[in-house]
């Protein structure tokens, strides 16, 4: 059986757009570099993180902010 379609998706990756997510965590940096430490993260696109990348992955700064998520409907 080949697994290479169930490989667990990189943390540098955004879990909506899978695009860089900029995460310092990821990139080996302290948490007081990330860009979300100085950013309000939208609610909405919070909660459509799916449930496997919840704690896993981090949102990139475009879906992160209020105004990604106009075009995520």
């Amino acid at each position: 059986m080949n697994d290479s379609h169930h490989k667990p998706a990189s943390t540098k990756l955004c879990p909506l757009c899978n695009k860089d997510n900029q995460c310092a965590l990821s990139a080996g940096q302290s948490i007081e570099h990330c860009w979300c430490q100085s950013s309000s993260i939208s609610s909405q696109a919070l909660s459509r993180i799916p449930a496997s990348a919840k704690g896993r992955q981090c949102l990139c700064p475009q879906c992160g902010s209020p105004q990604g998520v106009k075009y995520e409907r």
